[in-house]
C-alpha cells in the first residue's frame, strides 16, 4: 500500500453501521413504524411488517425520501410524530466498541468531519447521544445539507469544496460498498471500505475501526521518519 498518509489532511466516516451500531435505526425503521402502522390500520402486526419493508424495497435507497422519517409518518398516516418516534428507541444508540480509541487517536493527527446519508433528524440524535460531536470538525447529511444520496460521487466534491481540500487530501471510511468505496474513488478519494462480516478482503477492505487506525498511525510514523 503507497504511503500517502503524509499529506492527509481529512479523514471522513460514515455514521450508520460504521460509528453506531444498527439496532436504534433498525429498531426505528423495521419496529417502530410498523407496530404504529398496526396500531392505526388495525392489521396484524407481521402483516404491517411485511407490507412496510416492501414499500422501503421499492422505493429505495437511493432515493430521498427512504431516509425522511417525517415522509413516511405522513404517508403511512401514522398516530405519532417523528420526533416521538425516533424518542421511543433513544436508549439503543450505541457506538461500536473500538469507535472512541480510534476517533481520539486520529484526532491527534488529522481533522475528522462525519459524511452520513443519515437524515439530520437522525443524525443529530444519534451524535448528541454518544458525545462524539467533540471528535468532528464538521458534520454533513447528504439528504439535508445537499439534498442527495452518497451514491452520487458529487457530495465528495461538494464536501472537499466546503473543507477546502483536494480529492487527494482526503479519507474516506464507510460500510456501504457502493456509496462509502465506490463513490468516492471515483473521484480519487482514498476509501475504505469496513466489512464487520470479515467475508471481504483486498488493500482496502477492513474490518474493524481497530485496523484502520493501526494503518494510519503506522504511516504516520513511517513518514515522519
Amino acid at each position: 500500500m503507497p504511503d500517502t498518509s503524509s499529506h492527509i489532511r481529512l479523514i471522513s466516516f460514515d455514521l450508520d453501521g460504521t460509528l453506531t451500531t444498527p439496532e436504534f435505526v433498525d429498531a426505528v425503521w423495521r419496529v417502530g413504524v410498523p407496530e404504529h402502522y398496526a396500531a392505526k390500520h388495525g392489521v396484524r402486526l407481521a402483516e404491517a411488517r411485511e407490507l412496510v419493508a416492501h414499500l422501503y424495497d421499492c422505493m429505495g435507497d437511493d432515493e430521498l425520501n427512504w431516509y425522511d422519517l417525517p415522509f413516511w409518518v405522513k404517508y403511512l398516516k401514522l398516530d405519532v410524530p417523528a420526533e416521538k418516534l425516533i424518542a421511543e428507541y433513544e436508549n439503543l444508540i450505541a457506538l461500536f466498541p473500538d469507535v472512541t480509541a480510534t476517533l481520539s487517536s486520529l484526532q491527534q493527527r488529522h481533522d475528522l468531519i462525519i459524511i452520513s446519508n443519515a437524515n439530520r433528524m437522525f443524525l443529530d440524535r444519534e451524535v448528541a447521544v454518544t458525545g462524539i460531536e467533540k471528535y468532528f470538525k464538521k458534520i454533513f447529511s447528504a439528504t439535508s445539507d445537499f439534498g442527495r444520496v452518497k451514491r452520487e460521487e458529487d457530495i465528495y466534491r461538494m464536501v472537499c469544496e466546503r473543507m477546502n481540500v483536494s480529492t487527494a487530501e482526503i479519507i474516506h471510511v464507510g460500510d456501504h460498498r457502493e456509496f462509502d468505496f465506490e463513490a468516492p474513488q471515483r473521484i480519487g478519494i482514498r476509501a475504505y471500505y469496513l466489512d464487520q462480516s470479515k467475508k471481504e478482503t483486498g488493500t482496502h477492505v477492513i474490518h474493524s475501526l481497530d485496523e484502520l487506525r493501526d494503518i494510519l498511525c503506522r504511516k504516520g510514523s513511517e513518514s515522519s521518519l
